[in-house]
């Protein structure tokens, strides 16, 4: 008996051993060999169906949603973080950048980038995605236009370290997994990757799982699967197939959404690109700086534009009035209502006095007190008004700031400042770095309802903590 054990033990002993060699002898390396300098040409078609859903009188709304977009560029690695923590970067230019949506089945304008915004510098460090235009400023339309799931400064980061034999599995970085997918934050990752099939030219590799995370502070669940194919001869992922099925909660600045996407992304090596050549380059800064950050907004009716940190999202804008609210780590910070107003006669501008009294009877018996007012000449010779107030809304501190702006053409619009009183101290500057951005225009059609003199009364009341908050 202890004899066969001990033969049997052997016999099992030498076959691990064998089968181990033998695995070891068959495992096939996918680790990535990016470098600075590498030159790249990629084509990406994303296509998203679902439903928007919003709440209406305490009934869930569901608006059926189709978005189909194409992308296409060359890409020159900038710099490349050994890991997915360091600093990698690259330069992008659009030859394409094209989305097709329609909500409800009305069909909205086609979206496309201008071609002073077509080249695009990209960075990732750890699971942060950002990208600017160098020679001119995004809207938030075209940041969404040209910031995808499948960043390929990101894909090649969710290959496993070691070397695996077919059939064998891994867990991809979460921070890999989240840049895949476009999160801001992953609250959860169980994927898995696969790998297929291997040849000596190429590796076929799968991905499923389930991410929990959040996008603007507001949570989401995805199911993913994935196809890629690994150049071994190049070291990087050549071809992808990103199936994503998300449900949304509905957020601050945006309706929640159950939607499936599908991307599909094909990356070939390029010996040289004429957009991205020296000599297209010199003169243009390429580092990201506060200013490279901002983003641009042109009201509706073109009655005034701004600049913004990419904090400040627009949730209404129409004739009448812009609404925008500031998240910063997800949380809501505050709100701001843009009224245009009528043009004014030369020599007719409010006084302070009156735009304080203004802001008084707006604020009814919620105001507790006007802590401050004053006027200035603003960088643009716009003579600028503020108020600030401190009151009450449904037993909460409300702290309001409003400004009066206007020209010496009589053009001008009223801004009005929402947000918690506990939230005055990370709020503090952002309305008058707002403001100081503010340029007044000719407006494409006259605001239908505005005031000459006051801020619009229920614009002003549809505060971030008002039940009757836009």
């Amino acid at each position: 008996m202890l004899s066969r054990l001990a033969v049997s033990s052997w016999v099992l002993a030498v076959t691990v051993a064998i089968s181990a060699g033998s695995a070891a002898e068959h495992a096939v390396s996918l680790a990535p060999n990016r470098n600075v300098g590498d030159l790249t040409r990629v084509t990406a078609k994303l296509e998203v169906r679902g439903e928007l859903k919003s709440l209406s009188k305490g009934q869930e709304t569901k608006t059926p949603l189709t978005v189909v977009g194409d992308l296409r560029y060359d890409e020159r690695v900038l710099a490349w973080g050994k890991q997915l923590s360091d600093a990698s970067r690259s330069v992008r230019y659009f030859a394409q950048a094209d989305a097709h949506i329609a909500v409800d089945g009305q069909t909205l304008p086609d979206r496309t980038l201008d071609e002073g915004k077509r080249l695009v510098v990209a960075q990732v460090a750890g699971r942060a995605a950002s990208c600017f235009a160098p020679r001119d400023m995004f809207t938030r339309d075209d940041l969404d236009l040209v910031t995808l799931p499948g960043n390929t400064l990101a894909i090649d980061r969710l290959l496993p370290d070691a070397a695996i034999a077919v059939g064998e599995t891994w867990k991809p970085a979460a921070d890999a997994v989240t840049l895949l997918c476009d999160l801001d934050e992953a609250d959860s990752v169980e994927v898995d990757g696969k790998l297929v099939d291997a040849t000596e030219g190429e590796a076929r590799c799968e991905l499923s799982g389930k991410v929990e995370g959040r996008v603007d502070g507001v949570k989401t669940q995805l199911e993913l699967t994935a196809k890629f194919t690994f150049d071994r001869v190049r070291g990087r992922i050549s071809w992808l197939a990103l199936s994503i099925k998300e449900q949304r909660a509905a957020g601050s600045i945006s309706p929640g959404i159950e939607a499936t996407s599908r991307l599909q992304l094909r990356i070939a090596p390029l010996d040289d690109s004429a957009t991205l050549a020296p000599a297209q380059l010199a003169g243009v800064s390429l580092e990201a700086t506060p200013a490279s950050q901002m983003l641009f907004h042109r009201s509706a009716a073109g009655h005034f534009s701004l600049a913004h940190d990419r904090r400040w999202h627009a949730v209404t804008d129409d004739e009448r009035v812009t609404v925008m609210r500031m998240l910063e780590d997800g949380e809501l910070i505050a709100q701001v209502n843009i009224t245009p107003l009528a043009r004014q006669q030369s020599g007719k501008a409010i006084t302070l006095e009156a735009f304080q009294a203004d802001v008084e009877k707006v604020l009814g018996t919620s105001l507790a007190g006007i802590v401050k007012a004053g006027e200035k000449m603003n960088q643009h010779d716009y003579r600028v008004c503020r108020v600030e107030a401190l009151g009450k809304v449904n037993a909460l501190d409300i702290q309001w700031i409003y400004f009066h702006v206007a020209d010496k053409d009589g053009r001008g619009v009223a801004l009005a400042f929402t947000l918690d009183s506990k939230l005055a101290e990370r709020f503090a500057g952002e309305d008058e770095a707002l403001v100081a951005s503010v340029q007044l225009a000719d407006p494409t059609t006259q605001p239908a309802g505005a005031s000459s003199d006051e801020p619009d009364e229920a614009s002003a009341q549809r505060s971030i903590l008002s039940p009757n908050r836009k």
